[in-house]
Order: C-alpha cells, then structure tokens, then sequence
C-alpha cells in the first residue's frame, strides 16, 4: 500500500487528552515521514479550528468534509465519530476507541440523534436489550484501543480485529525540576466523581483539599509537584491521564473501581489504594490519605512501577503506531 495520507478526526479548536492524543499521532506519523494530518469536525468561521496547545504538533489542517475516499487513505477516527466513516468505501477504515464510556453516552441510544443517526440508535439499542453484538462497527477494518478496558469492551462485544494504540503524556510532564518539601495538599479533579469525592470532604474536613480547576497547564504541573496525594472517583472511560500526570509528578494516587480503574493494566498500583465509591468506605479512603500524608516518604514508593512504566509509554506508543501502518501494508500484500 503506498500510503497518500493518514487523516485523524478531531473536533476543532477543542482542548482534553483525547484530542491531543490525536494530534500527538499526527506529529509522530509526520515525523516518520508518513503524510498524516487533522481533519477536523465542526470548523467555524473566523476561528482558527487548531487549539494553541496543539501547535507544538501540527500547523496544518483539513475538514473532515473535504476527506474524498481514495484506497491509498487511512482515515482514524474516534469512537464518537463512527458514524463518520460510513461514507468511505475505498479507504482504509479504523476506529480508535480511547472512551468505553464516550461511546455509549454518544452512541448508544440517548445520544444517537445528535451524533449517529435515529437507524443506529435503534439497532444499537436492539442489541443491547437482545445481549447480542454491535455489529454495526464491523465496517471499520481495524478496532484500536487504549486501554485494557477498551480491549475488554470490544472482545466483549465479539471484536476480533483488533490492535493496541495507547497514548503517552505530554513531554512537559518529564521535564527536570527542583524537589521541594511537599505539602500536605490532597488534590482532586470536581469534573471528575465529585459527589463522592465531597463526601469524603465533608468527612475529613482537616485535610487540605485542592481542587485542579481554572488553571494552566504550568500550575498544575507546579501543584502536583509540591502535593502528596491525588484521588480520582470518577468513571475512567479509558486510561486517564490524570492520575498518570499526578503519578509521575510524585504524588501518591488513590482511586475507586470504576472503568479502568477496576484492572490492574491501566492503573497498576496495589490494590489497596483502590475503593469502592460508597458509604462505607469512606473511612478506609481517609485513613489511606492521612497514611499517605504521613508517611509519603516511604509510601510513594508503592507508585514507582506505575511511574515506570508511565516513563515507557511515548516508546510503546511509537511502536503501536508504526506498527498499525504496517498491518495495512501487509493487508494489500
């Protein structure tokens, strides 16, 4: 196959981890002289659709409208733009699944009108109820995941065309910098399983809690690298970034069950530092903050394989990516 462009959905101009792991692919795919670019959902007039956090990866761009179908194309596409690709017949079609739960808050039933279409909807929500497959993915020609969690999903779901594409953190996270005292700082993201997370709050109210919100990227950086523990009860669509960010930047992680979470690929830490999010664990949660905060020197070490193998991610990550290249070469042989 001799490849004429790589194009990667994104929605324009909009800033998570999703979308910068997007246009880290592009960067890495450029850089290995494959010709990759964005292709991007729902430009508007006058606004320019790249986020100014992304142009250390990209400085050019397409609509996603503008894509023709060619066999020498492969077009990537998140998991909450499926519905994009049915119009490529000649083209080489995968489906990135970086968000379990994305697409089925988008894609399932509830969502469907908006982003896949009322047919969709219907058959999706069929079967489900009939416990079946969703075979209205299959045709896409690869199903990349993640996560362990996605991987599940899809085997789950009677998926067998399948390959590892997981992510890695921005390089800004690695950087050397001064160690300081910490401070006795628990952080937690209130985008994320807050609820729960205020009643711990409301629990320990002597604890020094700090939400990360309304920041920059240098202040969270700056903030993680002067605290001691980090929790996170929310869903874990897939493998967040923010406990890795936390992790690797020194603090000690604490999470619940959920998504990701539940196994021990996507965040591997002992699992004592995981709970359950209800009532009656709300104790043990704030006597394993207050162990952490106590004895953080000794305790962070019980973190250093998760920040291992967060330190090898960029490497795996290459690999994964050149190597999905190479499965399509191997296809037209």
């Amino acid at each position: 196959m001799n490849i004429k462009m790589v194009y990667m959905y994104a929605p324009a101009n909009f800033k998570t981890g999703g979308t910068e792991l997007c246009h880290q692919l592009v960067r890495l795919y450029n850089d290995n002289n494959i010709p990759s670019i964005i292709a991007y959902v729902g430009i508007k007039d006058g606004i320019n659709p790249i986020n100014d956090a992304f142009k250390v990866y990209v400085d050019k761009y397409v609509s996603s409208d503008e894509i023709e179908d060619d066999s020498d194309i492969i077009v990537i596409v998140p998991e909450v733009y499926t519905n994009e690709i049915k119009r490529f017949k000649k083209a080489k079609k995968v489906i990135w699944w970086m968000s379990v739960d994305n697409f089925e808050m988008h894609c399932g039933f509830m969502g469907a009108f908006k982003h896949c279409g009322l047919l969709r909807a219907i058959k999706y929500f069929l079967l489900k109820k009939l416990n079946n497959s969703i075979n209205t993915l299959n045709f896409c020609d690869v199903h990349v995941y993640q996560s362990e969690y996605a991987k599940k999903y899809l085997l789950n779901n009677k998926f067998d065309n399948l390959l590892p594409l997981s992510d890695y953190l921005n390089d800004r996270y690695f950087e050397p910098y001064q160690a300081t005292k910490r401070c006795d700082y628990v952080l937690y993201n209130p985008r994320k399983g807050f609820a729960f997370t205020k009643k711990i709050m409301k629990a320990f109210p002597n604890y020094k809690w700090k939400g990360i919100e309304n920041m920059s990227n240098s202040e969270v950086i700056e903030l993680l690298r002067h605290s001691k523990v980090y929790i996170d009860f929310g869903n874990h669509p897939g493998k967040d970034r923010f406990p890795r960010e936390a992790a690797i930047s020194g603090c000690c992680i604490i999470v619940g069950r959920r998504g990701s979470a539940f196994n021990d690929i996507d965040i591997p830490i002992p699992n004592k530092y995981k709970f359950l999010d209800k009532e009656s664990s709300i104790v043990d949660i704030g006597n394993m903050i207050s162990n952490c905060l106590s004895n953080y020197e000794i305790v962070s070490d019980d973190f250093n394989h998760y920040r291992l193998k967060i330190m090898q991610e960029k490497n795996t990550f290459k690999k994964e990516a050149l190597y999905l290249i190479e499965y399509f070469k191997l296809l037209d042989k």
